[in-house]
């Protein structure tokens, strides 16, 4: 079972990046880094069980939206076929833990919103997150 959205205690910050980013995916993803155990990857698997299907391109290794831009790919496919078959598919959100690998330095600046997380001290808060847990 997937944790609740709207169940993460505090991190204001990054809950915010990942809805503006949903609302408005021109910003260009979000990029949230801090250290183990900040509730990064439940927020991002959490937010994408809300999110609906999308239509996109049948096959298509980069997910593209049949109405445009398309890429490469889609592009000479389309020439060839004169129209794209599409499918439904879950909207793609993507965490970096460790065991998914490492971000190269040169994708940094290709984020829209940078978001540090940092551990929940407050023991009030602590406790909360303990509680809906």
């Amino acid at each position: 079972m997937i944790y609740p959205f709207a169940a993460i205690v505090d991190q204001e910050e990054m809950k915010l990046a990942l809805v503006l980013n949903v609302i408005d995916p021109s910003i260009g993803g979000v990029l949230i880094m801090g250290e183990k155990g900040t509730g990064k990857s439940t927020a991002v698997r959490a937010l994408a069980e809300l999110l609906p299907e999308i239509e996109v391109v049948q096959g298509c290794p980069f997910n593209c939206d049949p109405k445009g831009p398309l890429c490469t790919f889609c592009e000479e496919r389309k020439e060839r076929e004169s129209s794209l078959p599409t499918e439904k598919k879950k909207m793609l959100v993507g965490s970096m833990n460790p065991e998914e690998g490492e971000l190269r330095p040169q994708f940094l600046d290709r984020f829209g919103l940078c978001v540090e997380v940092r551990a929940i001290v407050d023991k009030k808060l602590r406790y909360e997150v303990l509680r809906r847990r």
